[in-house]
């Protein structure tokens, strides 16, 4: 009788130590039949009570989560594949999964002594949201929100293999003209405002597969390409010289500014960036 209280004891502590925990864990024997699961798994995976009772199989878990949409886009032949991969590697393994409504889901994966395994699943998806926030600013301009000189950088070094399949690309850096004047006499406020202006009008007498990126200061660049024809970047140049050219209003304020822009055009003009 006390052996069997004392059992009653530690079930009872078990319970209370992994329904409290913050990730959900699951816990799985050798034909990777359930043993034990706690509340949070349950939650993240919204599963009905029958498919936490011990003995259920993985797969029907799998193919609960799949009916509800708590998966990423992939096949479930190839998710079955890769997962089976895992359990059988027989190592500690930590993954990703993206579900269908966004969420980010980190999983560990943790073998046991003697067979079976331990997993945890923690839903990460606001530090997920916060790192990529960061990589994207850490590549885009603050105030416009265009690639930076960094990740213009990057996008021009991916070109050169194009270059030399003998691609016609062009490089139209776009130079301000009387910017100065405009913050000089409105102030930085509307100078700002100009600037996103500026950025908008790139956009739009711009192709979605150009690349715009503001370089610094009052300094834009335009990766165009493929071309059928040099000549074409010239009228790209001179579709945008007309649109930045046009009078803005930013905070009740005229502005008038006007652009210069240069033209590079491989392989004519250079076969690699630098020469561009």
């Amino acid at each position: 009788r006390n052996h069997t209280l004392e059992l009653e004891i530690q079930n009872i502590r078990f319970d209370a130590a992994i329904n409290n925990m913050s990730h959900g864990l699951s816990m799985f024997d050798t034909e990777n039949r359930l043993i034990v699961c706690n509340r949070q798994y349950a939650e993240l995976y919204e599963l009905p009570e029958m498919l936490t009772r011990p003995g259920t199989l993985l797969w029907d878990i799998l193919a609960h989560r799949e009916r509800v949409g708590m998966v990423s886009g992939a096949d479930p032949e190839a998710r079955f594949k890769t997962i089976s991969a895992v359990i059988d590697a027989g190592r500690p393994q930590k993954r990703n999964i993206k579900r269908h409504n966004g969420r980010v889901i980190a999983i560990m994966h943790q073998p046991m002594k003697g067979g079976g395994w331990i997993s945890t699943h923690e839903d990460v998806t606001e530090q997920h949201r916060s790192e990529e926030h960061i990589r994207h600013l850490a590549r885009h301009d603050a105030l416009t929100d265009l690639p930076n000189r960094v990740l213009f950088r990057e996008e021009m070094a991916r070109i050169e293999s194009r270059i030399s399949r003998r691609e016609t690309v062009a490089l139209l850096l776009v130079d301000l003209d009387h910017f100065k004047a405009v913050n000089d006499k409105y102030g930085h406020a509307v100078g700002d405002g100009v600037l996103v202006t500026v950025a908008r009008r790139l956009r739009e007498a711009s192709r979605e597969t150009d690349i715009l990126a503001r370089l610094g200061g009052d300094e834009f660049a335009v990766l165009v390409g493929p071309l059928d024809d040099p000549k074409h970047a010239a009228l790209i140049a001179d579709r945008i010289v007309r649109s930045l050219g046009r009078p803005m209003t930013v905070d009740d304020c005229r502005a008038t500014i006007g652009a210069s822009v240069g033209i590079g055009v491989a392989p004519n003009d250079g076969t690699d960036t630098g020469q561009l």
